[in-house]
């Protein structure tokens, strides 16, 4: 659940750089099949990002790692809202369903 101490602790998050991932969702079939591929394409984005800034390609994938372990994983990809966020970091990875519609959207900051 997304409550304002988690929201403390993201902003918190040391570790740069730091990955944010917002993606609509689809409860129901057909489209939901195309959720993890726009997750693929935003975690692609975000890698080329991060590499853009002078990160290396084996610590921008190893990043965004957790994300990508989410590809293949039908129970999650059957139990989603209306929207996704991930967070990623050298710490890990956050996720949450989110009750309403996101903007597809990838931001890799050092904050």
């Amino acid at each position: 659940m997304l409550t304002r101490e988690t929201i403390d602790r993201l902003a918190d998050a040391a570790g740069a750089p730091l990955v944010s991932l917002y993606l609509p969702t689809h409860r129901t079939s057909p489209d939901s099949s195309q959720d993890p591929i726009r997750l693929k394409n935003l975690l692609s984005r975000a890698e080329e990002e991060m590499m853009a800034q002078g990160i290396r390609r084996t610590e921008a994938r190893d990043l965004v790692a957790p994300g990508r372990a989410l590809l293949g994983d039908t129970h999650f990809w059957s139990r989603q809202s209306a929207g996704l966020a991930l967070f990623l970091s050298s710490e890990g990875m956050q996720r949450f369903r989110v009750p309403v519609e996101v903007p597809e959207l990838a931001i890799v900051n050092q904050r």
